[in-house]
């Protein structure tokens, strides 16, 4: 009990979805970790993204009772893996903050070479050689460069969801409100100070990947439109390029019609060019569309989640159930 009774200097958070079986194997590697290795005071925060799996609450309820360091949260909806991370970065009370995936290919056992390098800001896990699948391997490094292209990360710098955060990062990070949340965008806005130490990356052996590649798409579409501006800039060099060709071939035909009495021919290519202009701004306004979306939608301040249930409401109503009963019985025995 004395890991419950005192603050806990580490946090250790992880983002549930459809991963019931693999959670009470999770919990007991990360417990073991911190009691036997580490030796200091934690708290392990699962919270549940809404999983469909109808198993996954009441499992992690029954952690709840198990372990005293587990603490369970349960989402209204599926907010995604980046609002259920930074659920749990709210509630996180430890100076260092470590995040998770709930499929055990994060090996808990591999936690102290992350805490070996807590004198940096952030120490992100690389995995050399990742279990994954050849479309999810590409696709990864594609997105790779997209972080070093809008985010400036340096190029030797790998990231994944395995993550020690300190706890002047953590608030930084959570100052930052947005309805689409990326943690690593928010991480490099808030530092630099960031390393990497080597982890094996072991095979997922329950369950399968709840990330589809429409939500991959999503993921990425929110890298490009929420943490840059890179689509207005590419459309604007667009537009700009364009209406300087526009230029060029009016003037062109102005010239050629003045020194040679050539007048400008073709109903295809005036059709051509409308077309084709029309096609750019068009395009344009569709972007700028999406931008003033996305703008309402942060003037508007949606959560980026709603908690439903908290285990530690039901921990303290047992508790309160326990001592009521335990003073009903004492006024029983004494009035006898």
């Amino acid at each position: 009990m004395a890991f419950l009774e005192k603050k806990p200097l580490y946090s250790v958070v992880v983002p549930v979805y459809d991963s019931a079986d693999s959670l009470p194997l999770l919990a007991e590697r990360v417990t073991r970790v911190f009691r036997e290795e580490i030796g200091q005071p934690s708290e392990l925060i699962f919270v549940d993204d809404d999983s469909p799996n109808p198993e996954t609450w009441p499992t992690l309820r029954r952690l709840a009772r198990s372990f005293p360091e587990v603490i369970a949260l349960r989402l209204t909806r599926n907010y995604g893996q980046s609002a259920a991370m930074l659920c749990g970065l709210a509630e996180a009370r430890g100076e260092y903050v470590i995040t998770m995936d709930d499929d055990l290919q994060h090996p808990p056992e591999a936690i102290p070479l992350l805490v070996a390098a807590r004198e940096h800001d952030v120490v992100i896990a690389h995995f050399p050689r990742k279990q994954h699948g050849w479309f999810k391997r590409f696709t990864s490094r594609i997105k790779g460069y997209f972080d070093w292209l809008l985010l400036r990360k340096p190029f030797h710098i790998h990231h994944s969801s395995f993550v020690l955060m300190r706890r002047p990062i953590v608030r930084g990070v959570l100052s930052v409100h947005t309805p689409y949340p990326l943690l690593f965008p928010l991480v490099f806005h808030t530092t630099r100070d960031v390393v990497n130490v080597v982890v094996q990356h072991d095979k997922r052996e329950l369950g399968r990947s709840g990330y589809t590649f429409s939500k991959r798409l999503k993921l990425f579409s929110n890298l490009i439109i929420n943490n840059s501006a890179l689509l207005l800039t590419t459309i604007g060099y667009l537009g700009i390029s364009v209406s300087f060709l526009a230029l060029v071939v009016f003037v062109y035909y102005l010239l050629r019609k003045f020194m040679h009495g050539i007048g400008v021919s073709g109903w295809t290519s005036l059709m051509l060019a409308l077309l084709g202009i029309g096609g750019v701004l068009l395009f344009s306004i569709g972007i700028i569309g999406t931008y003033l979306v996305r703008i309402i939608h942060t003037a508007e301040s949606r959560p980026s989640y709603v908690v439903r249930h908290d285990s530690r409401q039901e921990r303290e109503a047992t508790m309160a159930d326990s001592a009521a009963n335990g003073a009903t019985e004492r006024e029983v025995d004494h009035a006898g």
